[in-house]
């Protein structure tokens, strides 16, 4: 039976019980609170884990980046065509980057969708609400990573004149600051 309350999300999304209401009497559809909030705490911990991660892959991005720029490697990502040399250290790593933006977007989409309906919302307007909630969240750190790891971190891993590749010094490639 299909609920007549506008209020009330009309696609049933997971397992829950058919009461009646208390204040009318109208077929109610109830998920205990316990288990509410033991889906909403799975669903928070995926989301955080596919931020961990975006932040992840933007760090080793920004790793490729640095090792495609260090002298025995340059030749490599360099294409001669006769006088002309293309230098695709940082292209390549910039591709990446903007690949890994895009199919991340699609991925979360599907994952966010599902997770929300996972969560079995009471209403429709908490189910947007807490989709929009992830997606912010998740696509914040999606699109702006690269940033916030070239403004506050890379310094810890590039010595020297960022501009002057021969400067750097790699060897805190690896590991975090104190």
């Amino acid at each position: 039976p299909v609920n007549k309350n506008p209020n009330i999300c009309l696609q049933r999304r997971v397992k829950s019980t058919d009461v009646t209401n208390p204040v009318d009497g109208s077929p109610w559809i109830y998920f205990s609170p316990e288990k509410a909030l033991e889906r909403k705490l799975v669903s928070n911990v995926v989301t955080i884990l596919f931020i961990f991660f975006v932040m992840f892959v933007v760090f080793m991005i920004f790793q490729l980046k640095g090792i495609v720029n260090v002298p025995p490697y340059r030749q490599q990502f360099t294409i001669e065509l006769g006088s002309l040399a293309i230098e695709l250290g940082a292209l390549v790593p910039t591709v990446f980057n903007a690949a890994s933006i895009q199919i991340f977007t699609k991925v979360w989409k599907i994952v966010s969708l599902a997770l929300n309906s996972f969560e079995n919302h009471r209403t429709d307007t908490q189910f947007e609400d807490a989709l929009i909630a992830k997606t912010f969240a998740f696509e914040f750190v999606n699109k702006y990573a690269a940033c916030f790891y070239a403004a506050f971190f890379k310094k810890y891993f590039v010595e020297g004149d960022p501009c002057d590749v021969s400067s750097w010094n790699l060897s805190g490639f690896l590991s975090l600051p104190a």
